[in-house]
């Protein structure tokens, strides 16, 4: 243990955009109490996420370098064809646990090792070869089945031997990782403003904010198709990040494979197509969404597979009904008739009328953003979120 009883606490981050997971981390590292803890950040590799934290006032290292991950989740599951793929998936396991790891360990000298995703075993394993206890956030759904069960196997079996709590951000995702006897539900956090603007309060058009970018899991396709469906007066804000284009004066290609346009021509044509709608804005990918938020009547989050919705709670923070799909876990986020909508999975036509019906029922609106507001303070404040994740770093450690 560090002197003065200050803790030194070393996160890890994966990922390569501005998400939920970078954003979650950022109010964590931000609100935890200076005097007792000293944070140090590592990024596996350069992103606007980096930026994020920098415009914090928080050095970021960057590493830049072995940046494919052993994961088993739901949104990036691996076909049988592709497995080819795992040679470099453990070629960079291998250069991050006895190379990468141990230096950032030996620089940083931590007294404890948080890494941002399960898909960080490598480091993991660096820690507890030296003896350097390990919390993991668990924030994508664990796919519990695959072909023959092996990838499932390996990848329990490796972190239930090198992490010591994982902290889970939904029931759900707990249950399936399997892992209950080592794991802690905390949900994520939010800010919640004294301030905000209840939906409908202004004149029409009418907006409805999605930012899920073209991820298929997110629901892309299900919005693109939904559109047509809309009442006149409603608007459809597309943000989050959409590789073919780039904001300028008009739309154009933006560093694309002919690869990557064949294999998702489908979506590329569909963004080609509801972007010239009138009831469609382009937005693109925005450093802080809650702005988006602000200005929305409604946000939507049509996911296609099991994940924890930022974008819902922080819409509940300031007082915006939501729909989202009717997937598995999403009602321990979205209580249906209450807070907002839950909506048949891939089903462009009743996320449409969901919306329509909210259009026509706006004092229903106000209400369901109202009772949001109230399960944000409850559960998802940014003090109750640190506190427990405090507990945790307290309890660790204490068994040392």
């Amino acid at each position: 243990m560090s002197s003065c009883n200050e803790v030194k606490i070393l996160y890890v981050h994966h990922g390569h955009g501005i998400g939920g997971a970078p954003k979650s981390l950022l109010n964590l590292i931000s609100n935890l109490p200076k005097e007792k803890y000293k944070s140090s950040v590592v990024f596996q590799q350069q992103s606007a996420a980096v930026d994020l934290f920098e415009e914090k006032g928080i050095k970021v290292d960057v590493v830049g370098k072995a940046k494919n991950y052993l994961s088993h989740h739901k949104k990036s599951f691996m076909a049988w064809y592709k497995m080819y793929r795992y040679l470099f998936i453990f070629k960079d396991w291998l250069i991050n646990a006895f190379f990468i790891a141990p230096k950032y360990l030996k620089k940083y000298n931590p007294d404890l090792v948080h890494l941002n995703s399960d898909v960080l075993s490598s480091w993991a394993y660096a820690a507890k070869r030296k003896n350097i206890p390990v919390v993991c956030h668990n924030r994508d759904p664990f796919e519990a089945r695959g072909y023959l069960g092996l990838r499932t196997w390996l990848i329990r079996g490796l972190l239930r031997r090198t992490v010591d709590v994982f902290i889970c951000i939904s029931d759900d995702n707990k249950k399936r990782l399997g892992l209950e006897e080592k794991s802690v539900t905390i949900y994520n956090s939010v800010d919640i403003p004294e301030k905000y603007r209840e939906p409908f309060s202004g004149s029409a058009p009418y907006k409805v904010v999605y930012l899920g970018g073209m991820a298929k899991v997110k629901g892309f396709r299900v919005v693109a198709e939904a559109v047509k469906y809309l009442d006149k007066d409603i608007v459809v804000q597309l943000a989050g990040g959409y590789s073919i284009f780039e904001k300028t004066s008009s739309f154009k290609v933006k560093g694309l494979s002919r690869f990557d346009f064949l294999i998702r021509r489908r979506d590329y044509r569909k963004l080609f197509e509801i972007v010239r709608l009138d009831n469609v804005e382009f937005i693109g990918v925005v450093s802080d969404p809650n702005e988006l938020i602000d200005g929305a009547d409604i946000l939507i989050s049509p996911f296609t597979v099991e994940h924890f919705s930022r974008p819902i709670i922080e819409a509940f923070s300031r007082g915006k009904p939501v729909i989202a799909s009717n997937i598995e876990g999403m009602s321990e986020v979205v209580d249906h008739d209450e807070n907002g909508i839950l909506v048949d999975v891939f089903d462009p036509k009743n996320l449409a009328d969901a919306i329509n019906c909210l259009n026509s029922n706006r004092s229903k609106a106000v209400e369901y953003g109202l009772s949001g507001r109230v399960k944000a303070k409850e559960l998802f404040a940014l003090g109750v979120h640190v506190e427990q994740v405090m507990s945790v770093y307290d309890r660790l450690l204490s068994l040392r």
